[in-house]
Order: C-alpha cells, then sequence, then structure tokens
C-alpha cells in the first residue's frame, strides 16, 4: 500500500489511528511504532518530495496519539517487481528508488524520537521475496533480526522495556 493510504485522507489511516487510541486506552502505550513501507511508492513513481511530505504527516499524527516520547523507527523500502518486466527470476526486473530511501532516511531526528530502521532493498534481495513484494519466511527471519539491536539501543528501550 501507498503512504498516501497511511497519511491523513487515506483509507489506511483510520486503522493506524483506531490501533494507537485502543492501546493508549487499554493502558498500553507503545514504546515504538515500526514502520515499514515504501515499495508501492516507488512502483507508483511517487515523488520523494510528496512521500516526504506524507511520511511526516504520518508522523505527527502517531505523536498525537502516543505522545513524544514513543520511539518511531522508519525503515527504508523502495524494491519492487516491475510487472512489465514479468520474469520474477530475473534480478533486473526489480526496481528501487533511491530519493525514497533517502527521504525515508532524512526523516530520522533522534531528538524527536524518530530513528533509522532496516534497509530492506538491501537486506532481502528480489530471491527472498515471494511475490516481488511480500517476503520469504527466511527473509521475514532476517528482517525481525534486523530491528532487535535497533530496539535494544533506543532510548525508549532503556527506560521502559523489560
Amino acid at each position: 500500500s501507498s503512504i498516501l493510504e497511511w497519511g491523513p485522507g487515506g483509507r489506511h489511516n483510520a486503522v493506524l489511528l483506531a490501533a494507537l487510541d485502543a492501546l493508549v486506552r487499554a493502558g498500553l502505550p507503545p514504546t515504538h511504532v515500526l514502520f515499514h513501507q515504501g515499495e508501492a511508492d516507488c512502483a507508483l513513481g511517487v515523488a520523494a518530495p510528496d512521500y516526504a511530505a506524507m511520511l511526516a504527516a504520518v508522523i505527527d499524527q502517531i505523536r498525537g496519539k502516543v505522545g513524544p516520547d514513543t520511539d518511531v523507527v522508519v525503515a527504508r523500502a523502495s524494491q519492487y517487481f516491475d510487472l512489465v518486466c514479468g520474469d520474477a527470476a530475473n534480478p533486473a526486473c526489480y526496481k528501487t528508488c533511491p530519493a525514497l530511501i533517502q527521504a525515508q532516511t532524512a526523516a530520522a531526528d533522534p531528538g524527536r524520537h524518530v530513528l533509522s530502521g532496516p534497509d530492506t532493498d538491501r537486506l532481502v534481495p528480489f530471491a527472498d521475496r515471494n511475490d516481488g513484494y511480500h517476503f520469504t519466511a527466511q527473509a521475514a527471519d532476517r528482517f525481525a533480526e534486523a530491528w532487535l539491536p535497533l530496539l535494544a539501543r533506543s532510548e525508549a528501550a532503556a527506560n521502559r522495556l523489560q
């Protein structure tokens, strides 16, 4: 799904906000919000400035729901399978958008508890994507392992994780 669907006015935005509200109401405010998204935006040709603006809006909405101390960790992700090319076994059929990766990286601001997460364009090669996008079980395990050191060293982890 596109960042445009997760941001204000998008079809997934209400789900995101309701989930955060439910956690807070239940007395379980998140210590971290992990954000991994961008492949669809690369495929759709979303311009990096538009992506960056919508990502900032999503982060602001998260902040509005869970407060300023929750770490928002933004993974870098843009790799997609080019359906026009059509050969899932051909690495040339997988495209990336360095400008989107740069926008995701630039969103990091440790002073605001926004951190850079794993770069799945590098971590998960084309052969480890079931349908050109989604990870195999082995790749998902690698991805999960890549989050652990980021979570363990964050300020939120030092203060609240047990």
